[in-house]
């Protein structure tokens, strides 16, 4: 995912670095690279830094919101001093069927009378489904 901050002064050139300052972070599954694009601006690059599993990382309905900041610096000859801004990013992390349903036993029994009635239960069996 590319990010992109647009420095409104005029004058001075600045270079805009970027971070991720995020709490919701705290496992490191992101990263972000900062980078010079065709015209001489820099942008943002987010890359996961680790497989992600949905189902792993507790996510609600998928969604992982990461607080970036957009910091820029002076490159003028005063002394150096930054401007921060933040945004929010908000990445949606897939659902993959990777979790096979299994069964609660590895094998079940039963038996019955002959010439029960109609629609009588044998047994109970429970699929265990962690993907929805």
């Amino acid at each position: 995912m590319e990010v992109f901050a647009i420095d409104g002064d005029r004058g001075v050139p600045r270079q805009i670095y970027y971070e991720i300052v995020s709490e919701d972070n705290e496992t490191d599954s992101f990263w972000v690279d900062t980078v010079p694009d065709d015209g001489g601006n820099n942008i943002g690059i987010i890359y996961t830094s680790v497989g992600l599993d949905r189902e792993a990382e507790g996510l609600v309905n998928g969604l992982m919101t990461l607080n970036l900041s957009a910091i820029e610096e002076d490159s003028g000859d005063d002394p150096i001093h930054e401007i921060t801004t933040f945004t929010q990013v908000t990445i949606t992390v897939l659902d993959e069927n990777d979790e096979a349903p299994y069964f609660d036993q590895l094998s079940y029994s039963g038996s019955i009378q002959e010439n029960s009635q109609n629609e009588l239960v044998v047994n109970d069996i429970t699929m265990i489904v962690i993907d929805p």
